[in-house]
């Protein structure tokens, strides 16, 4: 397995050692376009998103993902059942 990380805030991922220390995580290039990383998360098996419209647009060229089922903020219920219905395909699976 080989992780590819495509962030709108590439510096605070190479502050993570999630992500960098060992050799199964690339953090996509800091100057690589939004068209770039979409295509390299449409070639991927599968795809860990988050609740944005880039990552969903990654995962659903990619064909299958995970995604959040629970809000990142506890103040926040983001899924309501129609969201979910709406926005998530069937054979994602929610964690």
């Amino acid at each position: 397995v080989h992780f590819f990380v495509a962030s709108d805030d590439k510096p605070w991922c190479q502050t993570q050692s999630c992500f960098t220390s060992n050799n199964d995580s690339t953090i996509l290039p800091l100057r690589a376009t939004p068209g770039w990383e979409l295509a390299v998360l449409s070639q991927c098996r599968h795809v860990i998103t988050s609740i944005g419209t880039f990552g969903w647009w990654g995962a659903y060229l990619a064909g299958d993902a995970v995604y959040p089922q629970e809000s990142y903020r506890a103040d926040v219920n983001y899924w309501t059942r129609e969201r979910l219905k709406n926005y998530i395909p069937n054979e994602w699976i929610g964690m």
